[in-house]
């Protein structure tokens, strides 16, 4: 390239990171799905971020975001939570919202057990199963995409943005043996999206797997997703990155906005772009 197109062409390039034309608008758009356990008390395994009324603070605030987020994609919202908690108040919060855009679907069922052997893993891939049986808006949507429900995801936007037009699924993937103490590979389960029919014939109900192969649920959602990898519409690396902001549930202390996951966060963004082969 000449020195004086140079310039011109770095430019371009990362203008190119920011803005995309969006391909992916399916009919009838996403319903966002919000796994919840709102008191985690009746699990075998305790968590940090235990206090249900600290919880239900962080989960009224990821409910304003997806209430109130403006991307016309965003179809609906459904609200599960796995510990049986009466959700009135949730309800009631809600009402409050005058920002709220999209219809909301609440279900609270008692299913926060794993059996000896799994972990939370376990009972998140049940509020997904449940969600399948019991939720009209999953049944009608196309897409959904399945949200930790105490986190917030900003730039999702962008990430829609860059989902191709005919979509199976979009996960992010690790698979890094560099400077971590033992190989990594595993799905990031916080931020999934999904063609429905895709996950009801392919995804549904593979918890069964999990006493018998002793992975958690990052783990097994890289191998059921692996075979798919480089096929039309399956996505196991995305090529944007999604900023989270909330706190760790498992591991005590974790901020996904602490300024030492803010660089790695960063340091992922440029990795993708400038070595997309490395699912750092």
């Amino acid at each position: 390239i000449p020195g004086r197109w140079l310039p011109a062409v770095l430019l371009a390039f990362f203008m190119g990171w920011f803005t995309h034309h969006s391909r992916f608008n399916p009919r009838g758009g996403c319903v966002v799905l919000m796994t919840a356990c709102i008191d985690p008390s009746s699990g075998s395994r305790q968590v940090s971020r235990f206090s249900p009324v600290v919880r239900l603070l962080d989960y009224q605030n990821a409910l304003r975001f997806w209430l109130s987020h403006p991307d016309p994609r965003l179809s609906a919202v459904v609200f599960i939570d796995n510990s049986g908690y009466a959700l009135d108040g949730l309800a009631e919060y809600i009402q409050t919202l005058s920002s709220a855009r999209r219809p909301i679907e609440f279900l609270s069922y008692s299913g926060n057990s794993y059996p000896p052997g799994t972990d939370y893993g376990y009972a998140e891939l049940g509020i997904i199963d449940h969600a399948f049986a019991n939720s009209e808006l999953i049944k009608e949507s196309a897409y959904f995409i399945k949200a930790t429900g105490r986190l917030v995801f900003h730039s999702v936007s962008r990430w829609l943005n860059h989902m191709p037009s005919q979509l199976l699924f979009a996960v992010d993937s690790r698979r890094n043996s560099f400077f971590v103490p033992s190989p990594q590979a595993f799905v990031a389960s916080q931020l999934m999206l999904f063609k429905t029919d895709f996950y009801g014939t392919h995804l549904l109900g593979i918890r069964s797997l999990m006493p018998h192969c002793g992975t958690g649920i990052e783990a097994l959602f890289y191998k059921k997703l692996l075979p798919f990898h480089r096929r039309p519409g399956c996505l196991l690396r995305w090529p944007v990155n999604v900023e989270m902001r909330g706190v760790a549930a498992h591991f005590a202390g974790k901020r996904y906005d602490s300024p030492r996951q803010r660089f790695i966060s960063l340091l992922r963004a440029i990795l993708r772009r400038i070595a997309p082969w490395w699912w750092f």
